[in-house]
């Protein structure tokens, strides 16, 4: 195995040589004073990784796992193994798939949003090499085009008209449509996205060329505070989104009555999520 991993580094020394010799400067090692790279292995790993590779000719180097791949399995780590949020990313991935791979779906939502004067936009994936930055827009698309969305799958589930779409399709339309009226869900993304818009700007802060060390911590130290105000007070978006909804025993979004027995149980779940 240890053959393999020196194997995959000098695979990858062996492109960067070829990157440095491209650029007239096939001496750079011995000018190497730190490598940044992404936690990989073949990078970070002890004996056989790359950098463990460049200290052998070059003692001092220092070795940096990029903080923008840090911050997006610090995220990870604290969401994704969360039961409401898997169900977030479930919702978001399937409307995706299901208006990208039928044109029909796409078409209807489209006119949906003319109906409805909503800009025309379509669902986006949640993953991808910068998966914050994909999170972001994800969630921002959804609350664009929330109504048109409800509209058009309400319209794809009604029973007192044939419908010509095919069974498992009407199926996945009404899974959808559940989700999408569940007020714990809904008031879970709202909670979500304000949380990823503040990783999401340190995470565009990170990949900025310009950014020095010393900013970053700073710029960390700062998105931490803004985080710890998130566990003790409403965000942007779901401060508007209870407003929205209101105190009644009815709570209603952009008109679509959000279905559930136990309304309070279910806004304190994100109260709970605050802590991760």
């Amino acid at each position: 195995m240890s053959e393999v991993s020196r194997a995959n580094a000098d695979g990858m020394i062996g492109a960067i040589d070829d990157v440095f010799t491209s650029i007239a400067m096939p001496d750079y090692k011995s000018k190497l004073v730190g490598f940044g790279s992404d936690g990989a292995a073949v990078n970070t790993g002890i004996n056989n990784g790359v950098i463990a590779r460049f200290k052998e000719t070059q003692k001092c180097l220092l070795g940096i796992h990029c903080h923008v791949h840090r911050l997006e399995l610090a995220y990870k780590a604290a969401f994704t193994k969360k039961p409401i949020h898997a169900k977030v990313e479930e919702l978001l991935a399937g409307l995706y798939y299901f208006y990208r791979n039928s044109p029909l779906n796409r078409s209807d939502l489209l006119g949906a949003c003319e109906v409805l004067g909503i800009t025309k936009i379509v669902s986006t994936p949640v993953g991808g090499t910068r998966w914050l930055a994909h999170w972001q827009r994800a969630l921002e698309n959804l609350w664009k085009v929330y109504p048109a969305i409800v509209s058009h799958l309400q319209t794809l589930t009604r029973t007192d008209q044939p419908s010509p779409r095919r069974p498992e399709a009407t199926g996945k339309a009404a899974g959808y449509l559940k989700m999408l009226l569940e007020l714990k869900l809904v008031n879970y993304a709202h909670f979500l996205t304000d949380v990823i818009n503040v990783l999401s700007n340190l995470s565009l802060f990170l990949q900025n060329e310009s950014c020095l060390v010393s900013e970053v911590y700073l710029r960390v130290l700062a998105t931490i505070g803004v985080l710890e105000q998130l566990k003790v007070r409403d965000g942007p978006r779901l401060k508007k989104f209870l407003q929205d909804i209101g105190n009644g025993p009815i709570k209603e979004f952009h008109g679509f009555v959000l279905k559930e027995q136990c309304p309070a149980k279910s806004l304190q779940l994100s109260l709970n999520a605050r802590e991760n």
